[in-house]
């Protein structure tokens, strides 16, 4: 997990330890550079330790934590603003350090900034703002007055205040308390900084829209319009501007899809391939994505495939300019808001129709999105969205086959001893929040059974897995295994030695869901107002699972599993069901030219009256 590869710890501590902070700061920026490359991997070049190697990943993180701690805590080290601006894009690798480690946050180098010696409270000197908001982190136990901070410096709060929601895992009590107040604090105040956009980390703008989803508020998706607002602005003093009064070009109507990955391992190739192959009879479909992201199988459902490959705001210029020469009629967004670039083209009008979908399960709040398109049972409330709801009969999803097949003797994983009952979680670590990972404990503490919960997170990697797997023994003690960097199919492998499955909330994610039944696993979800908290339940309802599966409250989701834990009969007869051939394609199957029927009357509707974009 943490090889002999590139980055000098010995030249981090010694250029910290020796204040030569122009070199320590090279180096530590190194260090968040190789983490973002690495997805969490810390590739330190040091001798082996002659210990087990999470004791020495312990040991280096102990210690590159402690340089760092050196650094900032260094009255002389001055942080230039453009150090700042450089380091606070990756700050959120810079807070996994911290928490991985033994310190699990920053709080004692805040505390050694501060001219107060107490505990009632962090007064600053002159000059040490910048460095200061660095070492705030999501695990902070300090209470910050951040409306002081705002007033001080207004932009590195809030990128501040940005990157805190743009971490990764926020499974902790004290990280869900600061994200629950950050998103009912920051959006009116980012609303006053549109004109300010460019100083702010606008690379964090898609994770802060995708991981707000986790909040509890009603009013969670706010930020994301202030959020839009600023990128639209941003793309306007680009001189990419909404195309406006365009007249349409005859014959079929041509409709871009903006992918961000579109092969067969991608769940949205699952999950929407079909629908949009058979769109081709309404509308002529250009493909618009990354070259590598989209392989042959992905190209061939379109008309056309043309690769997008630059900076998203060029990518969006490019864009700009295939809608003036090809005039789409209908722009389609699978995955609004997932990456900058479709951020762009969510606040970018080409068209006189601009959907999003469910490939990113919540309202988008975005300057230039018409409908949300998504089916019945999927639905959630419409006035949780900024959309109006274009919804389509359930069954217009059609579900397209997973290649790989479950084997029957799972590598790596036996079954459990008599007795003992393994409940499979299959999420990113975004989707494990501190409500969830709650109710898992509590399951663990009424459970009469002896349980083991496995964790299937593929994003868990070096610094993050530590940190994860500190945060599991807090919640489930010994109980607990993480699998990371499984591939598809090994999951499917692990997951058939499994007994039961829980989906974590209030975010689901089909895919997930899929793992897990077509393993033949029964589980327990909980349903919720939003799309992203619907997905269990009409995934649920089409396989026909017992009603009672599908829990309204953290107490009901809790009642439900030990009640699946307890009968084993109950288990074994549902497993049977559901690893019938074709059980869970058939749940799947219908009519999906029905989306393009439905996105060919909505252009109707959209430009009656009117010619080219309205």
């Amino acid at each position: 997990m943490m090889g002999e590869i590139s980055l000098s710890l010995r030249e981090l501590e010694r250029a910290c330890h020796a204040r030569d902070h122009a070199h320590a700061l090279q180096q530590l920026r190194a260090m968040l550079e190789e983490l973002e490359a690495t997805g969490g991997d810390l590739r330190i070049s040091e001798p082996a330790f002659d210990v087990d190697e999470s004791s020495r990943s312990t040991a280096l993180l102990a210690r590159a934590a402690s340089a760092v701690s050196s650094l900032f805590a260094d009255p002389g080290f001055e942080l230039a603003r453009q150090d700042f601006d450089h380091l606070i894009v990756r700050h959120h690798w810079l807070c996994a350090l911290f928490a991985a480690s033994p310190f699990g946050d920053a709080d004692h180098v805040l505390r050694a900034m501060s001219t107060n010696a107490g505990e009632d409270g962090i007064e600053l000197p002159p000059g040490r703002l910048l460095k200061f908001l660095l070492m705030v982190t999501p695990e902070s136990e300090i209470r910050l007055d951040v409306d002081a901070l705002w007033r001080a410096d207004a932009t590195a709060t809030a990128s501040l205040c940005l990157s805190l929601l743009a971490g990764r895992f926020s499974g902790t009590r004290v990280a869900h308390r600061k994200r629950e107040i950050l998103l009912d604090w920051l959006p009116a105040r980012l609303a006053g900084l549109c004109d300010r956009a460019a100083e702010l980390p606008i690379g964090l703008f898609p994770r802060v829209g995708a991981l707000c989803s986790n909040g509890r508020g009603r009013g969670k998706h706010e930020i994301k319009r202030p959020l839009n607002a600023m990128l639209h602005r941003l793309l306007e003093a680009r001189g990419l501007r909404d195309l406006e009064g365009l007249p349409a070009l005859g014959g079929k109507p041509s409709m871009f899809v903006a992918l961000d990955a579109f092969d067969m391992a991608h769940p949205l190739y699952r999950t929407h391939s079909a629908s949009l192959r058979a769109a081709r009879a309404h509308f002529h479909l250009i493909g618009l994505g990354p070259e590598a992201g989209v392989d042959a199988l992905g190209r061939a459902v379109f008309d056309e495939f043309i690769p997008i490959d630059a900076d998203p705001f060029d990518a969006a210029a490019t864009v700009r300019a295939l809608a003036i020469e090809r005039r789409p009629q209908v722009v389609f967004l699978p995955c609004a808001g997932l990456t900058l670039q479709s951020s762009l083209l969510a606040n970018l009008r080409l068209a006189p129709l601009q959907v999003a979908a469910w490939g990113h399960p919540a309202t988008t709040h975005a300057t230039a999105i018409d409908d949300f398109v998504v089916e019945e049972d999927f639905a959630g409330d419409p006035q949780d969205h900024s959309e109006a709801l274009l919804v389509l009969p359930r069954d217009a999803l059609c579900l397209v086959p997973r290649g790989e097949r479950v084997q029957d003797s799972p590598e790596g994983l036996q079954r459990a001893p008599s007795g003992r009952v393994r409940i499979a979680i299959v999420a990113n670590l975004a989707r494990l929040s501190a409500d969830f990972l709650e109710a898992c404990a509590e399951i663990r503490a009424a459970s009469p059974r002896p349980l083991e919960f496995h964790f299937f997170a593929g994003d868990a990697r070096g610094v993050l897995a530590l940190h994860f797997g500190k945060s599991l023994r807090r919640w489930l003690k010994g109980d607990a295994a993480l699998h990371a960097g499984a591939s598809p199919e090994q999951v499917l492998y692990l997951l058939r030695a499994c007994d039961l499955f829980l989906e974590p909330f209030p975010v689901g994610r089909i895919d997930a869901l899929l793992h897990a039944t077509e393993a033949g696993l029964a589980g327990v979800c909980m349903a919720g107002r939003e799309v992203h908290a619907r997905i269990g339940a009409a995934v649920f309802e089409r396989l026909a699972l017992p009603e009672w599966l599908v829990t309204q409250t953290p107490a009901e989701f809790v009642d439900a599993a030990l009640r699946l834990v307890a009968d084993d009969a109950l288990r074994d007869a549902l497993r049977a069901e559901l690893v019938q051939p074709g059980r869970l394609d058939a749940a799947f199957m219908g009519r999906p030219e029905r989306l393009g029927e439905r996105l060919l009357a909505r252009l109707g509707e959209r430009t009656a009256g009117a010619v080219g974009v309205a």
